[in-house]
């Protein structure tokens, strides 16, 4: 039909950690041919939602193939997961008149320079309703960006950690850009906002289910080296927490909530004691003294009674944790074992006044993940457990324990 853009529907793999967060979309140049677009284009992409991307030419080793590489939050704006389809057109952003953010977490209250913000997010294609990070457009350019695109992505930083803000309004609907001619406003803290498209409850404290919030929280284990296992455990906890604000609630996670003198062991505590609790089980998670703790404070919280245990846990297993077989629980009781004789023989070596206070502490955490390693393993591994995120969601959020 004449004046109507070509599409194409395209299953969705996910971006490399160097390239998230700048709001690009990757797919092979033979289809973005077929879509008329020329690199740095913007397309539309629409899932369970619509929102928008800058079309580059993909990974050398993509080349050929039908696939759309996306970060977690494009993944997370379109309503879609790694290896769903998502449907894609050439787009025509218009230059907005306004644009209001706001913070994407409760837990965080927000000033700052506007023009700063607007150089962050200047040309980059944007929806009502997006959430977006502060810090995706300051990274490092790769060599296969267009010169014009790679300037547009090396701004000024904003901050000096990564901000999420979520979209609250623009003018005029649907897909814009900010230029220099845009008005933008910043709320200093989440509140409730209403979409053309859904009505989202982003403040936590207006959800209709609960009187009382102290939220949701998530066990798992985060930083690394940038792998492929470090990505996809940081995707999964993203889609979460954003998950969770249509579910009226919020999702806690410590890196978002503990800020410079906080006390770890604290939040831990609290994570422990909570009602309910996401835990993204990996390898490294298992190989974590934090992370143990915290699983063994859900554990003993819930008075070692299996029932309460898993009506307090939802755990999403990686396919790098293996928890299956007794084979498996000897194994990370045995691991549990050799890092408590480890630093139990350090001591002994050289005093048990060298370990400290804390040292101790730790040494006997260590002790008692060996001896309950392979009990807590086995409950979790007697449930079924979810196999795609939706299931997660599904599970997690059916019945609010507030």
């Amino acid at each position: 039909m004449e004046g109507v853009e070509p599409s194409l529907r395209l299953q969705v793999a996910t971006m490399r950690p160097e390239d998230s967060g700048r709001g690009l979309a990757r797919l092979p140049r033979r289809l973005m041919s077929e879509l008329g677009l020329a690199e740095g284009d913007v397309i539309e992409l629409t899932g369970s939602r619509a929102t928008a991307a800058r079309a580059v030419g993909p990974y050398p080793e993509d080349e050929g193939l039908d696939i759309i590489r996306l970060d977690g939050l494009q993944r997370l704006n379109a309503g879609i997961g790694a290896g769903d389809f998502v449907d894609l057109a050439k787009a025509d952003p218009k230059p907005a008149k306004k644009v209001i953010f706001a913070p994407a977490s409760k837990n965080l209250r927000l000033s700052g320079s506007l023009n700063a913000l607007k150089r962050s997010f200047g040309m980059k294609p944007l929806t009502a309703g997006d959430v977006v990070a502060t810090t995706g457009q300051q990274q490092i350019s790769r060599g296969d960006i267009p010169p014009e695109l790679r300037n547009l992505l090396n701004t000024p930083a904003y901050a000096l950690q990564e901000i999420r803000l979520v979209v609250k309004a623009a003018e005029p609907t649907g897909i814009i850009y900010i230029d220099a001619s845009t008005e933008v406003e910043l709320r200093p803290e989440l509140e409730e906002t209403e979409t053309p498209r859904n009505k989202v409850v982003l403040n936590a404290a207006d959800a209709p289910r609960q009187s009382s919030v102290r939220g949701m929280y998530v066990s798992y284990a985060w930083g690394g080296d940038g792998s492929r296992q470090d990505q996809m455990r940081e995707e999964i906890v993203d889609q979460l927490c954003a998950a969770a604000i249509s579910h009226g609630v919020r999702v806690i996670r410590d890196k978002d909530a503990l800020t410079v003198g906080d006390s770890i062991s604290s939040f831990m505590r609290k994570l422990g004691a909570s009602k309910r609790v996401f835990v993204i089980l990996s390898e490294k998670y298992l190989k974590s003294p934090h992370c143990m703790f915290e699983l063994h404070e859900i554990w003993r919280n819930a008075r070692q009674d299996k029932s309460k245990f898993l009506k307090t846990i939802r755990v999403y297993r990686l396919e790098d944790a293996n928890i299956f077989s007794p084979e498996d629980w000897v194994f990370w009781a045995v691991y549990w074992k050799e890092e408590y004789e480890l630093l139990d023989n350090l001591a002994r070596k050289h005093g048990a006044a060298t370990l400290g206070e804390y040292g101790y502490r730790r040494l006997m955490q260590m002790q008692q993940f060996h001896a309950n390693v392979s009990n807590i393993l086995g409950m979790i591994s007697d449930t079924v457990l979810p196999r795609s995120f939706e299931e997660l969601e599904r599970h997690g959020f059916e019945d609010i324990p507030y």
